[in-house]
């Protein structure tokens, strides 16, 4: 059984979340960790989000800072006891808080940010304490009734006083790089969604968890935080959930889904046909069917079954499968804002640098998951899915058994285009499947840098015959896709070819891992110092002329 401490509070039995976000106010903070932080919770209406801001009074080298009530014994120590003197302290600190506060209003990320939480209905407040960061967290979450509480990043060494004095909620903490780390759940679920032991769970949900589907780690800390996570799109408040179990359809059951697999509902027709849906639950589904001559019944729902298990943030949830007489169906859950190869092929103005490189990260920490899970990943842009925060997910993944299976011969450049992805080593004896994922991996990099290019583009060669010369001759500018105005950031702009070119050697050995390709996109991504992926005196002023 879990603990008293991990059961949820009447709030979350209720389907309330109110999220406290708290900060150190003495220190400058960018508004970027506060929007990963929201964006790390699934967020609905009436639900309350309160930010924090603490300004500690006396900033020492102590754990728990002294606290308004201890000025006074402070100020005797260094002779300056007088009444006045406090009174002029706490008068000082509360125009410090104001100001602060208005500061906060006054970013434009913050206040994009209250817009899109009041369409949804979500109510979003900002106060500023002086006091100490600790207490006042406490005091606060407690008189709020938080049903979660996400820290700053500095307050890591903390952790154990707030597992201690936060019995009842959910504690995140936002972490250097933006990222959510998770120290307790459960993290928040709406009225509909179910917790594990301690609260009811559905009848499907039970046989899921009895059958290890949708569980991954041996301790209740990771059953809940992969349990609980998910992430809501801020446009149009899509839900990519986790948390569902895996189940068995009945093609029944995916017919009437998809109105009998209704013209108007295919998606795509590329070797498999990819259709979209909703079950009775209101749940938007996306139904890929496989050709039944590639995979036999026992190898597909054994596959599947695999699959069901994956649960990564970057990685698509797969909701089912179907495998009945000759049709091989796989459910996965709807993502809002269509694949990357659509975007590309549109030039979608909407690709700015920023999700170019946010879309490339999160797609290699995808793959470098499911490589984790000795699964191999059918890399391309059609097959990376993204939300209308350009939030990557990597779908289509683990059941093909030949790369070259579903080509359409019939066009040409088509061919040519999916052939590119395929690293020269796949078929040999013994290749290192995991480095023909990184290859393909560079492909879609490179196309993230200069678009996606028409045969006349590139005066009629395929794609990497016209890149590699321009990658070799260090032509980088000739490789900016003309879309972004000029408006990449020029060190990440050579890191991410640098990297994308070590990605598409032709000898595998050359390639760096998955796990080298996401540090590496990382350090790019927040300004560290990486010598091979930094310009020469020479290369940056052709950069900068050409830009």
């Amino acid at each position: 059984m879990l603990s008293r401490a991990l059961l949820p509070s009447q709030n979350q039995q209720n389907g309330i979340q109110k999220v406290l976000i708290v900060l150190d106010a003495s220190l400058e903070r960018n508004a970027d960790g506060i929007i990963a932080a929201i964006r790390s919770l699934p967020l609905k209406q009436g639900d309350r989000v309160l930010q924090l801001g603490v300004i500690q009074p006396f900033r020492t080298d102590n754990t728990s800072p002294p606290c308004i009530g201890c000025i006074a014994e402070i100020v005797r120590k260094t002779k300056l006891h007088s009444s006045a003197t406090i009174s002029m302290r706490k008068k000082h600190l509360e125009q410090e808080a104001r100001k602060k506060k208005k500061e906060y209003l006054s970013n434009p990320k913050i206040a994009d940010l209250i817009k899109q939480l009041q369409m949804q209905q979500i109510k979003f407040d900002i106060e500023v304490e002086a006091d100490s960061l600790n207490e006042t967290t406490i005091r606060v979450a407690k008189s709020l009734g938080a049903t979660c509480v996400i820290l700053d990043r500095n307050m890591k060494k903390d952790r154990k006083y707030f597992l201690d004095n936060l019995s009842s909620c959910g504690i995140l903490r936002i972490k250097h790089d933006n990222n959510i780390e998770t120290i307790r759940g459960p993290k928040m679920v709406d009225a509909h969604d179910k917790t594990v032991q301690g609260l009811k769970m559905s009848e499907d949900a039970e046989k899921a968890l009895k059958r290890g589907q949708c569980i991954h780690g041996s301790n209740e800390g990771e059953v809940l935080e992969d349990l609980f996570e998910s992430s809501t799109c801020s446009l149009c408040n899509n839900r990519l959930l986790m948390t569902r179990p895996t189940v068995e359809f009945t093609y029944a059951d995916l017919h009437l889904a998809t109105s009998g697999f209704s013209p108007q509902n295919l998606l795509a027709n590329h070797g498999s046909q990819i259709y979209i849906g909703a079950l009775n639950d209101g749940h938007r589904i996306v139904v890929i069917k496989h050709p039944s001559v590639n995979i036999s019944e026992n190898e597909f729902k054994s596959q599947a079954q695999m699959l069901g298990n994956v649960r990564h943030q970057n990685v698509a949830t797969l909701l089912g499968w179907c495998s009945e007489g000759q049709h091989r169906l796989l459910v996965y859950q709807y993502v809002c804002n269509g694949s990357l190869n659509r975007h590309l092929q549109d030039k979608s103005s909407s690709l700015s640098w920023e999700r170019r490189m946010k879309i490339a990260l999160g797609a290699a920490k995808g793959l470098q998951y499911l490589h984790k899970k000795n699964i191999y990943a059918n890399m391309k842009p059609k097959n990376i899915l993204i939300n209308h925060d350009h939030h990557p997910l990597l779908v289509n993944f683990g059941l093909a058994r030949n790369l070259y299976e579903g080509l359409d011969y019939s066009y040409d450049s088509r061919v040519i285009k999916t052939l590119e992805y395929i690293a020269p080593d796949y078929e040999e004896n013994g290749a290192d499947i995991s480095k023909t994922d990184v290859y393909s991996f560079g492909v879609v990099l490179l196309e993230l840098i200069t678009g996606r290019k028409t045969l006349e583009e590139t005066n009629g060669q395929s794609y990497l015959r016209w890149a590699r010369p321009l990658l070799k001759k260090k032509m980088y500018p000739s490789l900016v896709d003309p879309a972004l105005n000029g408006s990449h950031d020029l060190h990440q702009l050579y890191g991410m070819i640098r990297l994308a070119q070590k990605c598409v050697s032709l000898e595998a050995e050359r390639r760096p891992s998955i796990d080298k390709v996401v540090m590496d996109l990382e350090c790019i991504i927040h300004g560290c110092s990486l010598k091979d992926h930094s310009p020469t005196d020479s290369e940056w002023m052709e950069l900068v002329k050409r830009r």
